[in-house]
């Protein structure tokens, strides 16, 4: 159950430099490569979900499946990333960012917990 204590320790990780960013007015440098780089992941994500789930339901691997479900969650937060990015860029909004990443601190805890209360190495 190592791994869900990672969930818990990321997700400290971001919601710390997060509120910082909040509570400092620390504003963060929006950036195009960044954005660039998560539209392109939004993109080949699906892509990688469907093979993923095919596969796993062909060779009825649980692993498989659970991970092509991980796979939709990292949708999710890289949507909420660009989101926050896109938001700052602009928007001015700068505060999108660090709101995009209490979000997935939420998120990661989310997952932590779900881990724990399946005992399954892989949960979503």
């Amino acid at each position: 159950m190592l791994i869900g204590y990672t969930f818990y320790i990321l997700a400290a990780y971001v919601f710390y430099e997060s509120a910082s960013k909040l509570y400092f007015n620390e504003i963060p440098e929006p950036s195009i490569v960044g954005m660039v780089i998560t539209i392109i992941s939004l993109a080949i994500m699906p892509i990688l979900y469907v093979k993923k789930h095919k596969l796993g339901h062909k060779l009825k691997s649980q692993s498989l499946i659970a991970d092509a479900k991980q796979t939709v969650a990292c949708m999710s937060l890289s949507f909420a990333v660009l989101l926050g990015i896109a938001m700052n860029k602009f928007f001015g909004f700068w505060q999108a960012d660090p709101l995009a990443g209490l979000i997935v601190s939420i998120l990661l805890i989310r997952e932590g917990y779900l881990i724990h209360k399946k005992k399954e190495l892989c949960s979503c």
